[in-house]
């Protein structure tokens, strides 16, 4: 005990052990890396598969907002996808609006990129008052008019028309 004290005394304060340096020299770390170096050499004949999940560049050029909207539609209603739930979080204030670029990221988040005349024309019709924003909940509405009617408990003698899919 003696020895081990003498030599792991901290220089500065002799009341006290530099635990430190004893866990250093007393710790076998050989197994933790023989441990370490077995995962990392099982990856080694890991064949990566290619799933077709290559980016794509989107040159699309809209007709008009009708043209764009619909394809939208057509894509959400194939995936299933409900854009508010993916934009929703970008407005902290809940006031219906957002930036143009967390618009953009978000509709990349869901699988509906658009390209960049598409995205143009999208943000200028839904643009909003405030500079550089645009009203997300008015696209999402317009999206998602694939899905259900908004406010059908207020209109009782609307027919809805169920959605075929594509």
């Amino acid at each position: 005990m003696n020895v081990i004290l003498k030599r792991y005394t901290d220089k500065g304060t002799l009341d006290e052990v530099n635990y430190y340096e004893f866990c250093r020299d007393v710790d076998i770390y050989t197994e933790g890396v023989a441990v370490s170096q077995t995962y990392a050499d099982s990856f080694k004949n890991y064949q990566k598969t290619s799933k077709g999940t290559q980016s794509a560049i989107y040159t699309d050029k809209p007709n008009d907002v009708n043209d764009l909207l619909a394809k939208l539609r057509s894509k959400a209603l194939r995936s299933g996808l409900r854009l508010q739930e993916f934009l929703r979080d970008f407005d902290k204030l809940r006031s219906g609006n957002i930036t143009k670029n967390q618009l953009r990221l978000g509709m990349n988040m869901c699988s509906l990129p658009l390209s960049e005349d598409e995205f143009n024309l999208l943000t200028s019709f839904f643009e909003s008052d405030k500079e550089n924003s645009v009203r997300w909940r008015e696209i999402c509405n317009a999206i998602d008019e694939v899905f259900t009617t908004k406010n059908l408990e207020k209109r009782s003698a609307t027919e809805v028309i169920t959605p075929v899919s594509t």
